[in-house]
């Protein structure tokens, strides 16, 4: 069973490669839309992290990857590394208590925040003050807005994410307004990858732990399913499981079943 994805390059202000987005497009025939965003987001993590070699899809760059609001409050993103993704809030999340509960655990354990398609509201305050990135749709949002949205959010020390640049003259102005960094079918088309998706009896139970020595680790706990128990051991072998102890806190310990992640 396969899961076809998208990868794109996103690059700063001199054209030097910084990230990449993951962008979910297909599985059992189902493409997006055609099922929900956390079976969506899911399906793209458990194969770019589970099944594949992270590095072999985005070498040492983060991945921008979508998060929606069930999955934040859930903590899933605080599963993954911090160094290997980038948390793009959606444009739908809501500011709820929960989210921003949420989201600021996430920040302050070292995870990068991104909002996604972004259009300023006073509500959004609270998430403002804790993201690091904000994505500017450029073809759908007029240059005197950007240059407005960056001045008016110039005392959070944020960068801004210029997407759909499509030309160079496109990629000059976007620059000169103030963006950081820059996305677009004049820089790259997303690739399209196929991956194996990782079989729902090969994780019985997937648990983020904070190690004693700082950063974070993944619990994973193979089922008993001697078919595809070798998937497991191959992420393992691959090193995707930072470090060797899963030791830590219990109590710090947000466990989510294999039925959400897949």
């Amino acid at each position: 069973m396969y899961v076809h994805i998208a990868r794109q390059p996103i690059f700063n202000v001199h054209k030097q490669l910084f990230a990449y987005e993951l962008l979910f497009r297909q599985t059992l025939g189902l493409k997006l839309g055609e099922l929900s965003g956390e079976r969506a987001t899911s399906s793209l993590l458990s194969t770019s992290f589970l099944t594949e070699d992270i590095d072999r899809i985005a070498g040492t760059r983060p991945c921008f990857v979508n998060f929606t609001e069930d999955l934040l409050v859930r903590g899933v993103p605080g599963a993954f590394p911090s160094d290997r993704i980038i948390v793009e809030v959606l444009e739908d999340v809501q500011p709820s208590p929960e989210v921003i509960a949420a989201c600021r655990d996430l920040r302050d354990r070292g995870y990068l925040l991104t909002l996604d398609d972004f259009v300023y509201s006073d509500s959004l305050l609270p998430l403002i003050e804790l993201a690091g990135i904000i994505k500017i749709d450029y073809r759908l949002t007029p240059a005197a807005e950007i240059e407005a949205l960056i001045c008016r959010l110039a005392p959070y020390r944020l960068k801004f994410l210029a997407e759909k640049i499509e030309t160079y003259q496109e990629f000059e102005h976007a620059r000169d307004l103030g963006c950081h960094y820059f996305q677009g079918y004049f820089f790259a088309r997303p690739q399209s990858l196929r991956l194996r998706e990782v079989s729902s009896c090969v994780f019985h139970d997937i648990r983020p732990v904070i190690p004693r020595e700082g950063g974070h680790a993944f619990h994973v706990i193979p089922a008993a399913c001697s078919s595809d128990s070798g998937q497991a051991v191959g992420a393992k072998r691959r090193g995707w499981l930072l470090g060797t102890s899963f030791l830590g806190v219990t109590s710090s310990w947000l466990s989510f079943s294999a039925s959400i992640l897949l």
